[in-house]
């Protein structure tokens, strides 16, 4: 694929001054590459230049790979192979197994207890902290058990003052304590 006359840098084009935009895969980063390309003096032949030669990746001509796409005129790209094995020893399987569709027992349950393990050191560190809270009382429901009296006592103080703020026709701020 040779570069087009008008690729010879004689015109400022956006996508020169910062061309990792123009290959991101961020969402955002990708609509602000297309609003640039949209008043870009040179949107046309770029734009006919991506739908004649089929780059494979980036904006051009303030098109999108999936816009590219869905004007029919591109193929689509080739799937990726899910043969490879997921390693169910590793961090990352439950997601692996997650973005293929997939649903893989152990590595659910191992997910399961990893989120549980995560969610008791918050909950001691917040009854370390505070003894009890909000946050702990939250935490314990997220466990799916009954909280303790500190957490508990908080939560039914919280509800009584944003009761009595009701009826005083005001609302309380949700960052001031009880």
């Amino acid at each position: 694929m040779t570069a087009p006359a008008w690729m010879d840098g004689q015109t400022f084009r956006p996508c020169t001054a910062n061309p990792e935009r123009w290959f991101s895969v961020v969402r955002k980063e990708q609509k602000i590459a297309v609003a640039h390309c949209k008043r870009c003096p040179l949107l046309s032949p770029c734009r006919e230049y991506a739908l004649a030669e089929h780059p494979p990746y980036g904006i051009w001509g303030g098109l999108t790979e999936r816009a590219r796409r869905s004007e029919g005129s591109e193929p689509a790209p080739p799937k990726r192979s899910s043969t490879v094995p997921v390693d169910c020893d590793s961090p990352t399987s439950y997601e692996q197994h997650r973005r293929r569709g997939e649903i893989c027992e152990p590595c659910q349950a191992k997910r399961a207890a990893t989120i549980e393990r995560s969610r008791r050191a918050r909950l001691d560190a917040e009854h370390a902290q505070h003894g009890g809270s909000m946050v702990g009382y939250h935490t314990h429901k997220a466990l799916g058990e009954d909280p303790c009296n500190a957490c508990r006592d908080v939560n039914r103080a919280r509800c009584a003052a944003d009761r009595a703020a009701r009826q005083a026709g005001r609302r309380r701020s949700r960052t001031s304590a009880p």
